[in-house]
């Protein structure tokens, strides 16, 4: 019932606007008006109906042809962009973060992260079944002997938790911690190719749009300037320029 009550408010206000506009419109503009208004009115009506399934989807073949017919091919074209955009962005995948000892997979849309212990004492485990405490022990063995890894699990921890392990049971924060903050790629850091995408989250055909389309999407989430993670905001930069690179 209430969805039908928004459906009719939202159908008095587009006939409401309809009329201003053929009222508004000079004499002999008029009928013009009053044809688009009709077709308008009904593209829109079949649309609602098979949104609604009152009309099964090659319902929307008729009032597809009426809106080429009505705007012609070139309003069509204007689209491509959009369509072009949205599958340039089907094709990004999940970007992934690995170390010798780490993988970290993150999903950039929804915000959720999975990762992976790949050796020593928690190999093959995932980092979801790690209690408190060994993600704990495990980030201080990370930290004197693999800072990259290290990097990673903090992030992991500050995206998996959402803030419950700010602080451990020894009160340190896990939040923006201060060598993380201050964290500067060194000159030898090097990326594999097969590195490069897995980071970009981007097949190996991708076109250069699509390298561009997956570094700005990460680096609006990672970049510091936005709370991001240094660390990872340097990763994707090598990945990058690493792919474009070969691309020459």
């Amino acid at each position: 019932m209430f969805i039908r009550l928004i459906l009719a408010l939202i159908c008095l206000t587009v006939l409401f606007y309809f009329y201003k506009k053929i009222k508004k419109s000079p004499p002999g503009q008029r009928k013009k008006t009053i044809i688009s208004v009709c077709i308008y009115t009904t593209i829109g009506l079949v649309l609602l109906a098979a949104f609604t399934g009152r009309l099964h989807w090659f319902g929307i073949i008729p009032a597809a042809v009426a809106g080429v017919m009505r705007f012609g091919v070139g309003r069509f074209v204007q689209l491509m962009p959009i369509f072009n955009f949205l599958r340039a962005n089907a094709d990004i995948k999940n970007p992934e973060f690995a170390t010798p000892n780490l993988r970290v997979e993150w999903n950039v849309k929804t915000g959720e992260i999975r990762g992976k212990v790949l050796t020593g004492e928690h190999a093959d485990k995932e980092l979801h079944a790690l209690t408190d405490i060994q993600l704990e022990q495990l980030l201080e063995t990370y930290k004197a002997d693999d800072k990259k890894s290290y990097y990673i699990l903090t992030f992991f921890i500050q995206k998996s938790r959402n803030g419950a392990h700010a602080e451990n049971a020894q009160g340190r924060s896990y939040n923006n911690t201060q060598d993380e903050h201050n964290y500067s790629p060194p000159n030898n850091d090097q990326l594999t190719t097969k590195e490069a995408y897995e980071i970009l989250g981007i097949a190996k055909d991708a076109s250069k749009k699509e390298v561009n389309s997956a570094y700005k999407r990460l680096m609006q989430k990672l970049h510091p300037d936005r709370g991001g993670n240094p660390y990872l905001a340097s990763r994707v930069n090598l990945a990058r320029d690493h792919v474009l690179k070969n691309m020459k």
